[in-house]
C-alpha cells in the first residue's frame, strides 16, 4: 500500500507545497528587499470571477484587477465543469492546509467523527452567504470587497491597507481552529471559491437562471443583477443539502469497480473530504475535488479509477495544464478597466483613436472613472477606454474638433516643484531649458523630481508647461559648471528608487530628452523661492460662522514653499487641527518678504501660545473619511 501512495502523492503534494513555498517566497522577498512589492493577487481565480461579475453588471473590472484574473476565473470555472474542483484539491493553498490542520485534528483525536445532519446542512449555508455578500459589495463599489477579511491576502500583505483587521483576524482564527474540530471545515463550510465551484458544477441551473435573468430583462424588466445572484447561491445550497451531489457535472469522476473491491475502505480512510468512496459506484458527492488520493490508496490495482480508466496523473497533470493555459490566454487577452463612449453613434463610428501609455495616474477603477469623468469635459472626446495593467488608455475623438496634440494638451498637468531647501550662501539660480517626452501627470512629476534629487546634487527645482515634447526648466546653482551629456544621461535613466518609510519602490522611467539649452540669465534665491511657491489654503465650516473680530492669526515660518513632501503633509497637519473646535483653518502665503504658515483661530476660545502648542505637537493626528484614525511624525514644528 505505501508504494501505491508514494507513487502519486509525491506529485500532489510537490504542486501544493510548491504553490506555498512560492507564495512564502514572495511574502520573505518582499520583508528583507523593500523595493519589492509582490501583487499577490496576480492570479487569484475567485478576484478574476468577481471582476467578471462587477464587468457584467457596471461594464468596469473591479478595482486594479486585469484581464489575468478574469481569465484565471474562467478557466477555474471551466475546470469544475469538466475536471471537478481541482483547484481546490491539488492548488489552492488554503485547501492544503487546511487538509493538514483536519489531519492533526485526527491524530489528536480532537475531531468530531461527524456533524449532525441539521448543523451539517445549516452550516453549508454561509459560504453562499459570503458568497453573496462579497460578490454584491464588490460590484457595488467595483472594490474587491473579500480583501477585507480574506485570511490569505491578510496573512500575506501583513494585514494591508485595504484589510479589515477585526474581520480577518477573526476569519485567520475560525480557519486555524475549526478544521482541527471537524474536517476540512473551511473549505467545506465557509470558502466562498468553494461556494462557486459547487454553482459551477450545478451548471445547467446556473445556465437557466442566468438566461432567464438576461431574457427578462431584455423584455423590459431591468431586473437587479441581485435577483440571479440570489437565486443560483440559495438554489445551490438547496441542491446541495438535498442530495450533497451533482448531476450530470463534472464529467470526469472517481469510478470503483465493485468486482474487483475487496471492501477494505482504505479509500474511504484516506479521503480527506471523508467521503465514503468504499460505498460508492460513482463518486459524484458535492465535496468531492477529485484529488486522486483514494485511487492511489487502493489497495485492489484499478479498482478505483477516474471515469473508468486508471489515472493517479490525471488530477495533477490536468491542474498544471489548466494553469498554464490560464497564464497563456491571461497574457494574451486584455480587458478594459473601463470602456465608456458617450459620443453619437454616427461620430464613433468615424471617430478617430489615439492610445497613450505611461500614465500612471490610471492605477484602478477609482482613477480610471476620474481620468473618464475629465475626458467628458473636452469638446470632441467621445469615448475612453483605461487599461490599468500598464497604465494606457484609448481615446476615441473628433478628429474634425480635436488633433492628437490638443488631448495630450487636456491630460497634461503643469507643475511647479522644488526639490530641495536652497541654502543661504546660493544666490544666483540659472535655467536650463529641456524638451522631455513621456512627461504627463503628477505622478511624472513626482517621478522627475526624485530623479533630479537623486542624481542632480546642483538642481533645487523645476516647472513644466505644455508643448510637444514637454518644456521643462530645471533650476540650478548656477556657479555649477553644466555638461549637456551628463543632463541627457541622468534625465534618461531607466528606474529610480523611491523611500517612503520602510517601503522602497522601484519605478520603469521612459524619459527621452529631446533638446536642451543651458539659459544665460538666472534668478534670484528669493525670485525662485517665490516662482516655486504654491499657496494652500483650507477653512472649516466653523471659520464663517465666526465673527472676524473674534479672528486671530498664529504665523509661522514656512521654509519649505514648493516641496512636494511638504505639499502633500499640509492636509494632515488640517486633519490635526481639525480637532480643536477654536482652530479656524489654515493656509500657507507670502509675506512681506517670506512664505509664512497661518493657522486661523477664535482668540476668545484659545490663546496663541495653545495654538501653537497644538501646530506643534510631536506627531498629527490624522481622521480619515471612514472613521479610522492615524499618526504621521509632523515636519512643521517650529521654534518661531
Amino acid at each position: 500500500m505505501f508504494k501505491r501512495i508514494k507513487s502519486l502523492h509525491p506529485w500532489r503534494e510537490f504542486l501544493r507545497f510548491g504553490v506555498i513555498a512560492w507564495i512564502l517566497y514572495l511574502v520573505f522577498r518582499s520583508i528583507f528587499d523593500r523595493a519589492f512589492h509582490p501583487d499577490y493577487e496576480a492570479y487569484c481565480p475567485f478576484g478574476g470571477l468577481q471582476a467578471a461579475a462587477s464587468l457584467f453588471e457596471r461594464g468596469s473590472l473591479a478595482c486594479t484587477m486585469t484581464s489575468a484574473q478574469i481569465v484565471t476565473g474562467a478557466v477555474l470555472a471551466i475546470g469544475v465543469i469538466i475536471f471537478s474542483k481541482l483547484f481546490c484539491g491539488v492548488v489552492c493553498p488554503l485547501g492544503t492546509i487546511t487538509e493538514k490542520l483536519s489531519s492533526l485534528g485526527r491524530k489528536w483525536k480532537l475531531q468530531v467523527k461527524q456533524v449532525p445532519e441539521i448543523a451539517d446542512k445549516l452550516l453549508r449555508s454561509l459560504k453562499y452567504i459570503l458568497l453573496f455578500v462579497t460578490v454584491y459589495y464588490t460590484v457595488d463599489s467595483s472594490e474587491l470587497f473579500c480583501k477585507t477579511y480574506d485570511p490569505y491576502y491578510a496573512a500575506t500583505t501583513g494585514f494591508g491597507a485595504d484589510v479589515n483587521p477585526l474581520w480577518a483576524g477573526i476569519a485567520i482564527l475560525v480557519f486555524i481552529t475549526t478544521p482541527i474540530f471537524i474536517r476540512t471545515a473551511w473549505c467545506r463550510y465557509l470558502c466562498p471559491l468553494g461556494a462557486v465551484s459547487n454553482i459551477f458544477r450545478y451548471f445547467l441551473m446556473f445556465s437557466v437562471v442566468t438566461i432567464a435573468y438576461i431574457l427578462a430583462n431584455a423584455a423590459g424588466l431591468q431586473l437587479s443583477y441581485v435577483w440571479p445572484l440570489a437565486a443560483v447561491t440559495f438554489l445551490a445550497w438547496l441542491f446541495e443539502i438535498q442530495r450533497k451531489a451533482s448531476f450530470p457535472l463534472p464529467l470526469s469522476r472517481i469510478t470503483r469497480n465493485t468486482s474487483t473491491c475487496n471492501n477494505c475502505r482504505q479509500c474511504t480512510e484516506s479521503c480527506p473530504q471523508g467521503i465514503p468512496v468504499g460505498k460508492l459506484k460513482e463518486v459524484r458527492h458535492i465535496d468531492c475535488n477529485l484529488c486522486g488520493v483514494c485511487v492511489a490508496s487502493c489497495n485492489q490495482q484499478k479498482s478505483l479509477t477516474i471515469n473508468h480508466r486508471y489515472r493517479e496523473w490525471y488530477p495533477v497533470t490536468i491542474a498544471v495544464l489548466l494553469i498554464v493555459l490560464g497564464l497563456s490566454l491571461g497574457a494574451s487577452i486584455r480587458i478594459p478597466t473601463i470602456e465608456q463612449q458617450w459620443g453619437e453613434p454616427n461620430d464613433l463610428e468615424n471617430a478617430s483613436t489615439l492610445t497613450i501609455s505611461g500614465l500612471d495616474n490610471v492605477k484602478c477603477y477609482g482613477s480610471s472613472m476620474a481620468f473618464a469623468s475629465g475626458m467628458k469635459k473636452v469638446n470632441g472626446v467621445l469615448g475612453v477606454a483605461t487599461y490599468v495593467d500598464d497604465h494606457s488608455v484609448k481615446i476615441w475623438y473628433d478628429a474634425n474638433k480635436l488633433t492628437p496634440t490638443d488631448i495630450r494638451k487636456n491630460i497634461f498637468t503643469p507643475v511647479r516643484r522644488q526639490i530641495k531647501p536652497v541654502p543661504e550662501d546660493v544666490r544666483q539660480l540659472g535655467v536650463i531649458t529641456a524638451g522631455i517626452d513621456q512627461l504627463y501627470d503628477v505622478y511624472d512629476a513626482e517621478y522627475l523630481q526624485q530623479l533630479l534629487l537623486q542624481n542632480f546634487p546642483a538642481a533645487y527645482g523645476f516647472e513644466t508647461t505644455f508643448d510637444c515634447p514637454v518644456k521643462v526648466n530645471i533650476f540650478y546653482d548656477k556657479t555649477v559648471n553644466i555638461d549637456k551629456n551628463t543632463v541627457r544621461k541622468i534625465v534618461e535613466k531607466r528606474e529610480i528608487r523611491i523611500e517612503n518609510g520602510l517601503n522602497i519602490r522601484k519605478v520603469k522611467l521612459n524619459y527621452q530628452l529631446s533638446g536642451m539649452t543651458v539659459s544665460d540669465t538666472a534668478i534670484t534665491r528669493d525670485d525662485f523661492i517665490r516662482t516655486m511657491f504654491v499657496p494652500f489654503r483650507k477653512t472649516f465650516a466653523r471659520f464663517d460662522r465666526t465673527p472676524i473680530p473674534s479672528i486671530d492669526t498664529l504665523r509661522l515660518s514656512y521654509n519649505h514653499p514648493g516641496e512636494n513632501d511638504y505639499q502633500r503633509m499640509l492636509p494632515y497637519l488640517t486633519s490635526h487641527l481639525s480637532s480643536y473646535q477654536a482652530v479656524l483653518g489654515v493656509r500657507t502665503t507670502f509675506g512681506r518678504k517670506n512664505p509664512e504658515l497661518q493657522v486661523f483661530f477664535h482668540k476668545e476660545k484659545a490663546g496663541i501660545s495653545q495654538i501653537k502648542e497644538w501646530t506643534n505637537a510631536e506627531k498629527l493626528t490624522i481622521h480619515y473619511a471612514n472613521g479610522k484614525t492615524g499618526s504621521v511624525v509632523n515636519p512643521f514644528r517650529s521654534e518661531d
